[in-house]
């Protein structure tokens, strides 16, 4: 199998790329930085960049490709988060989604996957929270997700 990765480089991209890799599968990894080609690398990758949100220049990258992943973010680990320290995680999650969607179709790519987080349903006082629980609207975290 073939599978297309973006945000290779980042705490769960690492990962799906070792997991894939031991499994024997061939790995494509987008890039932005030296750093983050030399980490594919070493875990056996194969680099591509392109920009994120270029759907065009993202079905180039992943041509060949059986799998399209999105697990690209950019969640803040500042100390003290702003809301516009979400920016780019905004972008990534509404406009890299479209583009890294679109690339999958153009490919022809069997299967997408999309990573998610859960603070979507987190109560604020920290109470237990299940598929009932309302969305938390307020939560910065929540804004790309709901917002169209």
């Amino acid at each position: 199998m073939q599978v297309f990765i973006a945000g290779a480089t980042g705490v769960l991209g690492r990962r799906l790329v070792r997991r894939f890799r031991a499994r024997g599968d061939r790995v494509v990894g987008l890039v932005r930085s030296p750093e983050g080609a030399q980490k594919v690398r070493e875990l056996g990758g194969e680099l591509r960049q392109a920009s994120l949100f270029d759907a065009e220049a993202l079905a180039r990258a992943a041509d060949g490709c059986d799998v399209v992943i999105h697990a690209a973010s950019a969640i803040p680990v500042r100390t003290r988060v702003r809301p516009q320290d979400w920016a780019m995680n905004d972008r990534i999650r509404r406009e890299g989604t479209r583009a890294l969607t679109t690339c999958a179709a153009r490919i022809g790519a069997r299967c997408y996957v999309q990573q998610s987080v859960v603070w979507v349903n987190s109560p604020p006082d920290d109470r237990f929270f299940d598929e009932e629980t309302p969305r938390a609207r307020t939560s910065p975290h929540v804004r790309p997700l709901t917002a169209s």
